[in-house]
């Protein structure tokens, strides 16, 4: 009995440490889930934030595009004043060198006449 009861013990006591390192193994693995969780909010949070900041980009590119479209625009505008102010300048020298040459003709013809 005495040895049985040793036997017992031993198995009693065998028991016991299996069950405090499994308990102390479901600490760690617990501990290990809290941290992972922990991980996994901090890359959902993350995630928003890029969301977020991709979101604000899109924004940011959209308005440099129009802004860039307006710009063109304005470019256009300019360019084709400044093509008008020259076709006009243009214009003007000519009618200008007509009028001379009219002037020159109607010299010749007054000379010729003579």
């Amino acid at each position: 009995l005495v040895q049985r009861n040793t036997k017992i013990d031993l198995q009693v006591q065998r028991l016991d440490e299996n069950a405090e390192r499994q308990a102390q193994k479901l600490d760690e693995h617990g501990e290990r889930l809290e941290t992972h969780g922990g991980k996994l909010d901090e890359l959902g949070v993350s995630v928003t934030d890029l969301k977020v900041d991709s979101k604000s980009y899109e924004l940011t590119l959209a308005h440099h595009e129009k802004r860039l479209v307006e710009l063109a625009d304005g470019v256009k505008q300019a360019l084709d004043h400044v093509i008008d102010d020259e076709q006009n300048a243009q214009i003007k020298a000519l009618e200008l060198a007509l009028k001379d040459q009219s002037h020159q003709l109607q010299t010749l013809q007054s000379e010729a006449s003579r």
